[in-house]
């Protein structure tokens, strides 16, 4: 659904916000961390769009009702109000990817202890680091842990990624601080020869 609508509002309006580009890279990082899986220009044009729609949307209706109760007036009432419903819209867009890691980084975090023991019983069983990210993702009560773990284990079975850089990988999209700590170790661990349950344990 997201992606659809991302890929619609790119057609629309993406020729149009491709030249301000600049001024958003700070939300690019942000998106991969908040589980938005968009481009960074398909993601301004649903800003924009939205916004556009908002203001637009808001000032037939307002100006129907503003029109009936203050007459002319109403018209720049409900003019006014539209611009600050399509201002708001737009910002609420700009800062939901940084709220949204903050929310992503905490339900991981709270999971990550028991996540952490059962990645070490399956090392401590011989299964092998990719099927531990698999078993991890198919356990739906990790949440958003399990998010993630598919991830990775999506770039080493659909991607043909090398595990090590499946981990990087997944520690740099990581919103989690501890989680990508983890994911490092783990690259550590197996460029060096060490043991894996060790780690986790």
């Amino acid at each position: 659904m997201l992606e659809e609508y991302s890929d619609f509002c790119y057609d629309q309006v993406g020729a149009y916000v491709l030249p301000y580009m600049d001024s958003f890279e700070g939300i690019r990082p942000q998106l991969p961390r908040a589980g938005i899986d968009v481009s960074l220009p398909e993601y301004v044009s649903m800003m924009a769009f939205s916004a556009l729609v908002g203001s637009a949307g808001s000032f037939v209706i307002l100006s129907v009702i503003l029109l009936i109760s203050a007459g002319l007036a109403g018209i720049f009432m409900a003019m006014a109000f539209s611009i600050v419903i399509g201002g708001a819209m737009g910002v609420g867009f700009y800062v939901y990817p940084s709220l949204q890691v903050k929310n992503r980084a905490s339900r991981i975090e709270d999971n990550l202890p028991f996540a952490t023991m059962y990645l070490a019983t399956l090392a401590g069983t011989g299964t092998s680091v990719p099927m531990i990210f698999n078993n991890l993702g198919d356990a739906d009560e990790y949440g958003e842990l399990a998010e993630e773990a598919n991830k990775i284990y999506r770039d080493i079975d659909s991607f043909g990624m090398d595990l090590s850089k499946a981990l990087q990988r997944g520690a740099e999209r990581s919103p989690s601080d501890d989680f990508k700590e983890l994911l490092w170790g783990m690259d550590h661990v197996l460029t060096t020869g060490g043991s894996m349950r060790e780690f986790l344990d």
